[in-house]
């Protein structure tokens, strides 16, 4: 799925990413471009740092909040 319209960054691209050392909003602009255009992606962009930091499994991020915790309880 593409995370970041402007820039063409996939969710893959943005766990790659996570895995290879970025955390912040801005590590991630300079290492895939993503959410340096326009900021709508932002939200997905941390919920998705915030889901690996989190360790949830490759195609389980949807469930994110903002936060950063996993809804178990009442999975989406």
């Amino acid at each position: 799925m593409i995370v970041c319209l402007c820039e063409g960054v996939s969710e893959r691209d943005i766990e790659e990413a996570a895995a290879h050392g970025a955390r912040s909003l801005d590590r991630l602009a300079r290492t895939t471009g993503a959410g340096s255009s326009c900021g709508s992606c932002h939200n997905a962009l941390r919920d998705l740092l915030a889901a690996h930091a989190n360790g949830a499994p490759a195609g389980d991020r949807s469930r994110t909040a903002t936060t950063g915790t996993i809804d178990t309880a009442n999975p989406r």
